[in-house]
């Protein structure tokens, strides 16, 4: 069930959600706050930083070689959430901001009196993800982790000056938790999906020849995409296809997945995930650590099995095997295990 926020009545409250609503990741969790709070000012990070698109390919790759471009990029969008409330003169009552871009947004806003710093957390707690990112990306160092040293430290500095912070599952939850933040400053938050995502009527008619897994997210280390490949590659599933629709952050990683591709089945779409999700077979999200995992939702609610790791948030809607299955985070042998389950019930209808 839904939380309430009536404190939230009368009172002047900003959102600074970084991110289109247009997009993915950060976009996708601030449309689904937008639902919530639609009273609230919503700064669009795409919106407001024009000059980040603008660079072109060549300075990005230098950039992306010998500066910490994840930190950067959040501590721009912290400084500029500042300077509009300097810039209009506000004076919020409440402050919603994304961890790692809050910290000089909070410290402003309480220096002008803001009454309730409330920090939205879409992983779990930065040092449980710290430390899954440093193991999946010392498995495979084909590219920089996500998280620094630097951003952890500064994420960790929201969590102690933010009055409220709000966690998407039970999962990110517990990691909190475990790492000292005290119950009463938690506070749990449930998404949504849009609505588009549901069980389609009329399934395509060529589907039943091919078995079908996707995955759906940033092709990165940390979210298990090559822990993914190998587990397919070494099943060698006749009459089947992976599509991974979402773009790789890196050239490491870029030529790592071309590598897996020899006999063309694989196939890597960025894009709407929806017409995939129309003949998947089985969704397969083997994150090293997610808060929680909108793209596994969307594929259940389309009446799609999906197959998650411990160490994503939406384990817990997963109930029975019609649904899907939870594996350790990392063992590629049980994801095998799974998927050889699902084709086995494909290959018997």
């Amino acid at each position: 069930m839904k939380q309430k926020i009536d404190f939230w009545d009368g009172l002047t409250k900003y959102l600074f959600l970084p991110g289109s609503t247009q997009g993915g990741g950060l976009g996708r969790h601030s449309k689904c706050l937008t639902l919530e709070y639609p009273h609230a000012n919503i700064w669009d990070y795409n919106y407001r930083i024009k000059n980040f698109s603008m660079i072109n390919s060549f300075v990005n790759k230098i950039r992306n070689r010998v500066m910490d471009c994840n930190f950067e990029k959040f501590n721009q969008v912290d400084l500029e959430s500042s300077n509009y409330l300097i810039n209009k003169k506000i004076c919020p009552d409440v402050v919603l901001a994304f961890s790692g871009c809050s910290l000089n947004l909070f410290a402003l806003s309480k220096k002008k009196g803001c009454k309730s710093l409330e920090l939205e957390s879409p992983t779990a707690h930065v040092g449980h993800c710290y430390e899954m990112n440093q193991i999946a990306t010392k498995k495979l160092p084909v590219e920089k982790p996500w998280l620094s040293i630097i951003l952890r430290d500064k994420m960790l500095a929201e969590y102690q000056i933010a009055d409220r912070i709000w966690v998407n599952s039970d999962y990110s939850f517990q990691t909190f938790l475990e790492r000292g933040i005290p119950r009463s400053k938690l506070a749990r938050r449930y998404l949504s999906i849009d609505p588009r995502f549901q069980k389609p009527t009329n399934k395509n008619k060529n589907k039943n020849t091919t078995f079908n897994l996707i995955y759906v997210g940033s092709l990165t280390v940390t979210k298990g995409v090559p822990l993914l490949l190998e587990a397919y590659q070494e099943l060698n599933l006749i009459d089947s296809c992976l599509v991974l629709v979402g773009g790789t952050g890196s050239s490491g990683m870029k030529r790592y997945v071309n590598t897996f591709n020899s006999y063309g089945n694989i196939i890597v779409c960025p894009g709407d995930p929806y017409p995939h999700l129309l003949d998947a077979d089985l969704f397969v999200y083997p994150s090293w650590s997610d808060g929680y995992g909108l793209a596994p939702k969307e594929a259940m609610a389309m009446g799609v099995p999906v197959i998650v790791t411990e160490n994503t948030g939406m384990k817990e809607e997963i109930k029975d095997q019609s649904q899907g299955a939870i594996f350790n985070t990392g063992d590629k042998n049980k994801m095998k295990e799974l998927i050889m389950h699902y084709y086995s019930r494909w290959l018997n209808k």
